[in-house]
């Protein structure tokens, strides 16, 4: 039976657009972590800051910089971020995380200026952490203009504003949640700073094509081994295991993984 709309359900019908292969080395459940979490770090860096595909003859040569921050590193969406950011020879690469700092660090490379800094130090550390990161990277001169937010919320609005160049214009921030509801009451980003949400189901309509290319392009991404799933914990029970996942997020236990759940394996659930 199928049924429009549905998602507790063991399998899904989608449109032939957003599906791709998984090489035999990856798992359902190591793959559960990618198409939302992938598509939207692909949508935000490439649709929304216009930064150069891996494949484009654009991007950065090998000693030009073009850095770029990401703001929940070790979350999954910002995580993906890393990852393409770094296929796409975007360089030095500063990263913000908390509990999940150590996790993000194996993402970058620290031989090309990328850093990780840890948000529990307090904005003004923050803000020292990023600038004198650029300033290791030897980008003194060269101005941060790009800003990939997979957190938006708790004063990382701020953060973005008080360290992306906009005297001389043309920065953009993107982020997962609206701006108007989840900054501090009152915030704007000053001119020269152009804000956007990126809007990862821009795949189902005006980035079809978008989408096409990118989860094809993920299938190949997984077979080389230059793309890595996300951390994930299988809870038990299928879905029996939310409540229980549901409540480790609620107390901030997650750090750095994804939740899994098998569907087929919930009790009293009978295959048809």
């Amino acid at each position: 039976m199928f049924t429009p709309g549905a998602s507790f359900a063991e399998y899904a019908v989608a449109w032939q657009h957003t599906t791709f292969h998984l090489p035999q080395h990856v798992s359902f459940a190591e793959a559960a972590t990618l198409p939302l979490a992938g598509m939207t770090a692909a949508v935000g860096l490439y649709r929304y800051l216009g930064l150069p595909e891996p494949w484009s003859s654009a991007k950065p040569k090998d000693d030009e910089k073009r850095p770029i921050l990401v703001y929940g590193a070790a979350s999954a969406v910002g995580a993906f971020a890393i990852q393409l950011a770094a296929l796409s020879d975007l360089h030095p690469i500063i990263g913000i995380a908390g509990r999940g700092v150590v996790f993000a660090e194996g993402l970058i490379d620290k031989s090309k200026g990328d850093a990780v800094i840890d948000y529990r130090r307090g904005d003004e550390a923050v803000v020292a952490g990023i600038k004198d990161a650029l300033k290791t990277a030897g980008c003194e001169d060269i101005p941060l203009r790009y800003c990939f937010d997979a957190i938006s919320e708790a004063g990382s609005h701020e953060i973005n504003a008080a360290v992306l160049d906009s005297e001389r214009g043309s920065s953009k921030a993107t982020h997962v949640l609206p701006v108007g509801r989840f900054a501090t009451k009152g915030f704007t980003y000053p001119e020269g700073i152009e804000s956007s949400l990126m809007m990862v189901g821009d795949v189902h309509g005006p980035a079809k094509d978008f989408g096409y290319i990118w989860f094809r392009y993920f299938s190949r991404l997984l077979e080389d081994g230059k793309l890595k799933t996300h951390p994930y914990e299988e809870k038990p029970g299928g879905l029996g295991g939310i409540a229980a996942a549901l409540s480790d997020l609620k107390e901030g236990k997650a750090s750095a993984v994804k939740y899994v759940f098998d569907i087929g394996k919930t009790e009293g659930v009978e295959r048809t």
